[in-house]
Order: structure tokens, then C-alpha cells, then sequence
């Protein structure tokens, strides 16, 4: 079994025609990268007081965005919680010279985090930053870009060395080779 803070996390199998939870809602913030309005999905408790709460920030896979259903698990543990709960675009799938890595990426998540604080109770001793595989990938930059937002990062199966995996998916004969491509447009 899977623990997250101790606690153990329900998993499910996603179905791709299926839905975030009603309680998550579609938003836009503005990037400080440059000035654009970035798209997100949030959750926030329903509890009508002052009480400041952690945040989530769940980041989504190598080719996949902020709709990704994967991140409805971090959304519905959140929800369980009372935590707050951003799952932000990052300029998308890592395939144009904006995505992977690039300093849009690092404010887009940045200015995520600042759109949760200005507009709800954020505990700011409690943002915790976890993603899978590519979303591990971003985890970990962001881990060593800006340290002194987190209280704590989990990059489960992340890539850690881009050019290693290019090779890799390169060689591929598979469709994982797609990979390779989205790299060289990156």
C-alpha cells in the first residue's frame, strides 16, 4: 500500500473519458514569465474559515497537461484532507523550447504557488511538490530552482538525465520513441 504523510492513499483506475470531481474547478493566473494567463485545476476545502492549510502542487506527466486525469488521485486525497490543491499546465507537454525545463516552466509553477497564497489560507511552511515520471522530472528542477519554496518534494520515477533518455528512446523501435521526438522539438 501507497502512504502519503503517513496515511494510506487510495488508488483507483482512471478511465480516460473520466471527470475531475466537481469540487475541482478550472482556473487561469497570470505568469510572471510573461504575463500570460496560465490554466490550472484547484481545489480548495470548503470550510469557511481562516484556518491556513498545506498546499499540493501536483505536476503532470512528460506529455500530458493540466487536465491530465492522472492528477485527480492528488486532487481527491486533497479533498479528503482538507489541503489545498493546484495541478497548473507548465506550458504543457515537453515537446516546444517552452516546456521542459525552460524558465517558463519554473515561474509558471512558481507564480501557481503564488496565485494559491494570495487567494486562499496557505500554510506557507506546508506547499509540498510531488509528480510521476516527467512530472517527477520537473519535481526534481524545481527541487533545486527554487528549495526554498517546498517543505518537501516527491518525484516518484522521475528522468533524471535528458540526454541518457533521448538516447535510450532514440534507439527505440517502439512508440515509446515518440519520446525522442518530443525531446528534439523541446
Amino acid at each position: 500500500s501507497i502512504l502519503f504523510n503517513g496515511e494510506p492513499v487510495k488508488r483507483r483506475k482512471i478511465l480516460s473519458k473520466s471527470l475531475w470531481p466537481s469540487k475541482v474547478k478550472e482556473i487561469s493566473y497570470l505568469s510572471d514569465a510573461d504575463q500570460t494567463l496560465q490554466p490550472a485545476m484547484v481545489y480548495t476545502p470548503q470550510k469557511f474559515d481562516d484556518t491556513k492549510r498545506p498546499l499540493l502542487v501536483g505536476l503532470h506527466t512528460w506529455s500530458g497537461d493540466y487536465q491530465q486525469q492522472s492528477g485527480i488521485n492528488y486532487a481527491e486525497w486533497c479533498m479528503q484532507n482538507d489541503w489545498h490543491f493546484i495541478y497548473p499546465h507548465f506550458r504543457g507537454a515537453n515537446n516546444k523550447p517552452e516546456a521542459m525545463g525552460s524558465e517558463y516552466v519554473v515561474s509558471d509553477i512558481e507564480s501557481a504557488v503564488e496565485f494559491m497564497k494570495e487567494k486562499y489560507s496557505i500554510d506557507d511552511n506546508r506547499i509540498y511538490l510531488m509528480g510521476g515520471s516527467g512530472g517527477a522530472y520537473t519535481a526534481l528542477l524545481m527541487a533545486g530552482r527554487k528549495p526554498e519554496i517546498w517543505a518537501a518534494v516527491s518525484a516518484w520515477c522521475p528522468i533524471t538525465d535528458v540526454k541518457q533518455w533521448w538516447e535510450e528512446k532514440d534507439a527505440d523501435t517502439t512508440s515509446y520513441k515518440a519520446y525522442a521526438d518530443m525531446i528534439e522539438k523541446a
